[in-house]
């Protein structure tokens, strides 16, 4: 299967890298960044489209990065999901550019016959960036984790997002990444201020 991911860069993205190794450390829980694409945080836009519209798809995010533009982001706190295992994220503010973004790529891949199985997921989308899942348990360690999370972060993190990636995965299998484009508005941005 594949996804469509954004990811964040700069102090949240160290942090969230710095958090993964802390905890892993300290508690053994390492499910997310050692599966995570190429161990980068990031925040999914879509998931379950079917690998046989790989090209298509890639095709298709090349297209709507290089008529995008970078934009910021701020951070919203931590979250946490009730789920069989609980699911430790960062929230994201809500934020106009990113839903936008989201909704082209949902309408490129409606109008070129690229469904979505994870429908679910789909509809019910929000913008976070997972630290932990899988390997969390309701124990003594959840909340020693927590409180760990809780040491260093910052409760608002600014970041530009400054590309799109298409991500593989399957159950079983760590992500890969299998494509990243910047945003190329950027790069027209900064020629015309250099010259």
């Amino acid at each position: 299967m594949l996804a469509i991911a954004v990811a964040p860069e700069g102090r949240v993205k160290e942090y969230i890298l710095n958090a993964w190794d802390e905890i892993d450390r300290n508690y053994r829980i390492n499910f997310i960044s050692s599966n995570s694409a190429s161990a980068v945080p990031h925040i999914t836009l879509l998931a379950g489209i079917d690998e046989i519209f790989g090209d298509n798809l890639i095709g298709i995010i090349k297209k709507i990065a290089i008529d995008s533009t970078p934009f910021g982001m701020h951070s919203n706190g931590l979250g946490m999901l009730l789920l069989d295992s609980p699911l430790i994220y960062l929230r994201w503010k809500e934020n106009i550019a990113l839903h936008s973004l989201r909704n082209r790529i949902l309408n490129k891949l409606e109008l070129n016959g690229i469904p979505c199985k994870n429908t679910a997921y789909n509809f019910e989308w929000m913008a976070k960036t997972t630290i932990c899942f899988q390997d969390t348990n309701y124990d003594s360690n959840l909340l020693k984790t927590i409180n760990t999370l809780k040491t260093t972060f910052e409760f608002s993190y600014k970041s530009t997002i400054k590309n799109l990636m298409v991500i593989k995965y399957s159950e079983g299998e760590s992500e890969e990444t299998v494509s990243v484009f910047r945003f190329d508005k950027q790069e027209c941005l900064k020629h015309s201020l250099i010259d």
